[in-house]
């Protein structure tokens, strides 16, 4: 179905110095409005590390912990936390679950263990997810959607809060009454709208300008992240010019340009960041590779290292045919030279 006609606004001349504005956070605090999306499976204590050397992000946003049938016990939490907050960076821990009060309890004892934040995940597409009735298959559920949303904002009064949707289930006119029924009226620090439905995964689609400006509208008073299909700092300008969203989200975009955060604050004018003007998947491989040879009991882990490299460039370019040539003495010592 096509969205409902808007009025359209020219947001051409929007000065991109807004995006380089702190968003504050409920209870103190801010965060930047150029975001790391969460990646699972990506983000592991290496990664992390990497990240946090180079200086890439200034906070985190976790990839989704599940709460299905009880919370963890606090080693299990303290674990799950510890890459992030081993780097010296806030972290927003993403929760993801259909049971209020678990959800509730568990972002309660985040808070304790020194969470900056908590973000709902109500986004996830996969197929596992939505069998079990949690992550995207919730946007079917608004009214559940906002029990958990309200009982985690009882449970943490006065800490930050926020939220991971997509524009609907099946059809993005559902923004509507997932809006309305699910977050109007709840305090939040911010919307983070990946543009497809839960049905189209991640495939191609032509409407997602169009579907984050209406969500923006939608969403009113509360700053909407949009997120989806950001590669390159002009992705980015063309997603906030065009959008009037409160800020930018990338993930995937970071596995082809691990710099890609730094490039978008740059193309804002931020007079502090430079981007690398090398290769920066080299660079950031290159970083992995040092922090491993520092540590190869903690860092070590060549499964890890060819997940990445494939993410990075592909199982048919020629590092990855040397990667996987190599043995693991002679890999850790690798460094890919341009």
């Amino acid at each position: 179905m096509l969205l409902p006609e808007m009025p359209e606004v020219n947001m051409s001349d929007r000065p991109l110095q807004d995006l380089l504005q702190p968003l504050p956070l409920i209870g103190g605090g801010t965060v930047s409005r150029i975001m790391p999306g969460p990646m699972e499976g990506i983000m592991h204590p290496l990664f992390c590390k990497a990240v946090s050397e180079l200086a890439l992000f200034d906070f985190w946003i976790t990839p989704f912990l599940r709460i299905s049938t009880d919370v963890p016990r606090d080693s299990r939490l303290k674990h799950f936390i510890r890459p992030f907050a081993e780097t010296g960076l806030p972290v927003i821990v993403q929760l993801m679950g259909n049971n209020p009060e678990l959800i509730a309890a568990a972002a309660a004892r985040f808070r304790k263990l020194g969470a900056a934040g908590i973000n709902l995940n109500f986004a996830c597409p996969s197929k596992q997810v939505l069998s079990s009735g949690a992550g995207g298959s919730l946007l079917r559920k608004p009214e559940l959607m906002r029990q958990i949303i309200e009982q985690t904002a009882n449970a943490c009064p006065d800490f930050s809060l926020s939220v991971k949707l997509r524009t609907g289930y099946e059809d993005p006119a559902e923004m509507e009454s997932i809006f309305e029924q699910a977050v109007s009226g709840i305090k939040l620090d911010f919307i983070a709208m990946h543009f497809r439905t839960v049905k189209e995964m991640y495939r191609k689609t032509d409407q997602g300008l169009e579907r984050i400006a209406r969500a923006v509208k939608l969403a009113g008073n509360v700053p909407l992240i949009a997120n989806g299909d950001v590669f390159s700092a002009e992705d980015a300008i063309t997603m906030f010019r065009s959008t009037g969203s409160a800020g930018i989200m990338v993930a995937r975009g970071l596995l082809k340009d691990p710099f890609l955060g730094r490039r978008i604050r740059q193309a804002c004018g931020d007079p502090v960041t430079s981007a690398t003007t090398g290769d920066g998947r080299a660079i950031f491989f290159n970083k992995l590779l040092e922090i491993a040879r520092r540590d190869p009991a903690k860092y070590w882990s060549r499964p890890q290292f060819m997940e990445l490299a494939n993410y990075m460039w592909g199982s048919s370019h020629p590092y990855f045919d040397i990667f996987k040539q190599l043995s693991d003495k002679d890999f850790i010592a690798y460094e890919i030279t341009e």
